[in-house]
């Protein structure tokens, strides 16, 4: 019987330590929330810089494909100027200074 006796005092002092358990339970859960919130965050920062490089690429192609538009007009126009200057009529000198208004546009 006392050894019985025993068992039960060593499980009752075991006791008052549940509310400490309890508590440090309670404290790696928050830490656990903290960690899924940042976790969280993190997936946040990283979609928009996955975002923010896709657009880059995009202007990248887009100022690479306009500078080349751009050069083939200036091109087109030099060309027509140069025609309009072997041919000179009155009809051509004022097509001609359309071309070098729009190629100065450029």
């Amino acid at each position: 019987m006392e050894r019985k006796l025993d068992i039960i005092m060593e499980q009752l002092s075991k006791l008052p330590s549940l509310p400490s358990q309890l508590e440090a339970m309670k404290q790696e859960v928050k830490s656990l929330r903290g960690a899924v919130s940042d976790i969280a965050k993190s997936a946040e920062v990283i979609e928009n810089e996955i975002l923010l490089m896709n657009i880059h690429g995009k202007s990248i192609s887009y100022s690479a494909w306009r500078k080349k538009e751009l050069i083939k007009k200036e091109q087109e126009l030099f060309d027509g100027i140069e025609s309009l200057e072997v041919n000179l009529t009155d009809e051509s000198v004022d097509i001609m200074q359309e071309k070098k208004t729009l190629l100065e546009s450029i």
